[in-house]
């Protein structure tokens, strides 16, 4: 009897270590329906009560609290948000302000949750157009904590407009911000770097202990993400003319501010950093006219359900590009690798959790051209409607085998549970 129990056990020593290597599957919150939800092992459960139109979900470093700042009401525009923080249980408040929806929400490396406040000022004989007066606080992750101002005085572009009719694109900005911009704000050693304007084409780096505020680069870089040591920040420098479009990889090195520019096969989009210091870019190539795919008929319904005018008097639509998706990764001995190509519209987000590379692509915009063609759908100007069309799928591409698996269908604006992967146990 006893030879057998000893057996017994040993066998199940000898399991625990392959039980513990069993890969985790971290939760993933989405918006849907002007919504938070939460994904978890393909159960889908809200976190609040529709609609509450939640934004800027962030998970803290170690994956276990979650914080987003949501608006209550109708208002999806009401600058004044509550923010919230999700422990795997409840959702508590923590506080309420005039978020600054340009820059976003952030976790500090003391566990404190970072953000920018309007305070609907402007400088003093500026124009409104120079620069409005912001705040930056620091919170406790805790219910009612009261925040510490640690930054007062930073100046924030706005004035911000346009758009597009175009509904991949609306969907698109909806991932990545206005523009495809994606905003910023992150704590470093050398100070605080946030976007500099509300498309995010700008980024700078303010400094609490100075009260100085620093253009990145030569203030035309946006896209901003920062490395995992929080030294370097990559970004996106772009420059627009008459004729072209040029966006190039840079790098900020923020003890010295120096510059660096990275060469990249395709022209970069979006960007993420892995714990590794491994950085992911994503491309959109401009591969084709979709309208070649329809008939004049059919072409001058797809103008007219985009707001074009066919009968001669404005410009008709003769161009709307058909793309192919690819991201790359970018190791930090400069070795540059393709991972994914797609037939999406665009790459939303980026993010990695444990071995594997969440990110979310949109649509190409077949489904609404089909829609539009067959008279499913015509020309409204509404979003509510056209984006029921454009879907937002996330998927998880496995490091090891660079294969994809789909994650999730309209999980719009994800953000995934950290987890580690097995180099940094």
């Amino acid at each position: 009897m006893m030879k057998r129990l000893v057996f017994g056990l040993l066998l199940m020593l000898l399991a625990l270590p392959v039980l513990a290597q069993q890969p985790q599957t971290p939760q993933i919150a989405f918006i849907n329906a002007d919504t938070l939800q939460l994904a978890t092992n393909g159960t889908v459960t809200p976190l609040s009560d529709a609609p509450t139109y939640d934004y800027t979900a962030v998970w803290s470093p170690d994956g276990t609290l979650l914080a987003y700042a949501a608006s209550a009401g109708d208002n999806a525009f009401s600058a004044e948000k509550t923010i919230f923080v999700y422990d795997g249980v409840t959702s508590q408040a923590v506080t309420t302000a005039q978020f600054n929806l340009g820059t976003g929400l952030s976790w500090t490396a003391d566990g404190r949750l970072l953000y920018m406040v309007d305070t609907n000022e402007f400088f003093p004989g500026d124009q409104p157009q120079a620069g409005l007066r912001t705040q930056m606080y620091v919170v406790a992750p805790q219910a009612n904590a009261t925040p510490e101002l640690i930054m007062d005085n930073v100046s924030f572009g706005v004035g911000c407009g346009g758009g597009s009719a175009i509904p991949m694109d609306m969907v698109y900005w909806q991932e990545t911000d206005f523009g495809g911009s994606r905003g910023i704000v992150a704590l470093t050693d050398y100070g605080i770097v946030h976007s500099a304007q509300c498309v995010g084409d700008k980024t700078s780096l303010s400094r609490p202990f100075s009260g100085e505020t620093i253009a990145l680069g030569n203030g035309n870089i946006g896209r901003a993400v920062v490395s995992p040591d929080r030294r370097t920040v990559a970004g996106i420098a772009q420059t627009n003319t008459e004729t072209s479009l040029t966006r190039l990889l840079t790098l900020v090195n923020l003890e010295t501010l120096e510059i660096q520019e990275i060469s990249t096969t395709d022209m970069p989009d979006q960007l993420a950093y892995d714990r590794q210091g491994n950085l992911y870019y994503s491309a959109r190539v401009d591969v084709g006219n979709w309208l070649d795919a329809f008939t004049p008929e059919e072409t001058q319904k797809i103008a007219a359900a985009l707001g074009f005018v066919t009968d001669g008097s404005q410009r008709g639509l003769d161009y709307l590009p058909r793309y192919e998706t690819r991201i790359y990764r970018i190791a930090p001995d400069g070795t540059e690798t393709l991972l994914y190509t797609g037939a999406g519209y665009a790459i939303g987000r980026m993010a990695v959790s444990g071995m594997s590379l969440y990110f979310s692509e949109v649509d190409s915009g077949e489904t609404w051209f089909k829609a539009v063609v067959s008279g499913e759908v015509t020309f409204d100007n509404n979003f509510d409607v056209y984006k029921d069309y454009v879907a937002v799928n996330v998927f998880a591409l496995a490091l090891a085998d660079n294969s994809v698996q789909l994650v999730g269908e309209n999980y719009q604006q994800f953000a995934v549970q950290p987890l580690q992967s097995a180099a940094m146990r």
